[in-house]
């Protein structure tokens, strides 16, 4: 399946607000992550408005330890989110995998 200018792929993670695909950006041959958020979740179009408004702060952000998000657009009543692939998977599973940090890796 394709999206603009995405290979959409196989389903890498699911969450509250969605699920999240693994992508290859047939632009700038890289994989990417895209979230996929269901517009009919949120119950107007402020709240629509506020997550693209947050979407657009965090691409701003340039930071090693902080995802970076690449782009936002909603087609056919879905918001998707498409941020940098990191292939060693999520933080949170990491910690509960791990369940002690040594210091350094904090």
């Amino acid at each position: 399946m394709s999206l603009k200018n995405y290979r959409i792929g196989k389903t890498i993670g699911r969450g509250t607000f969605g699920i999240v695909k693994l992508a290859y950006d047939e632009v700038n041959k890289r994989k990417v992550a895209i979230k996929v958020m269901n517009s009919s979740q949120f119950k107007t179009g402020k709240e629509v408005k506020r997550v693209k408004t947050e979407v657009r702060i965090s691409k701003m952000m340039n930071h090693p330890n902080i995802i970076k998000t690449h782009e936002v657009f909603e087609e056919k009543g879905r918001i998707f989110i498409v941020m940098e692939y990191c292939s060693k998977g999520d933080l949170f599973d990491y910690i509960k995998q791990k369940k002690k940090l040594p210091e350094s890796e904090c």
